[in-house]
């Protein structure tokens, strides 16, 4: 992603925009729009325009929940950690 990945919310984004602020190519983000994967897109003539909520949106549907294990506490680092 580029250094100033920064969505707005309120703001309307090309498919070219889109593309550039997920490092993917412009024909992947139109196959997304086909699958109807981006909510908030709206046709304003030939223009296509994409929400910035509607980007947010499938960025969070798309993530995984984060899975963590409880640390091993063994050894002289943890002698004052209290186990319970």
């Amino acid at each position: 992603m580029s250094s100033d990945d920064r969505i707005n919310p309120d703001q309307f984004y090309s498919p070219g925009q889109v593309a550039e602020k997920d490092n993917v190519s412009v024909a992947l983000v139109y196959i997304r729009l086909g699958l109807g994967e981006y909510g908030g897109v709206f046709k304003d003539g030939r223009l296509t325009q994409i929400t910035g909520k509607g980007i947010l949106d499938r960025r969070a549907a798309k993530l995984k929940p984060a899975k963590f294990k409880a640390p091993k506490l063994q050894g002289p680092r943890f002698h004052t950690i209290e186990q319970g």
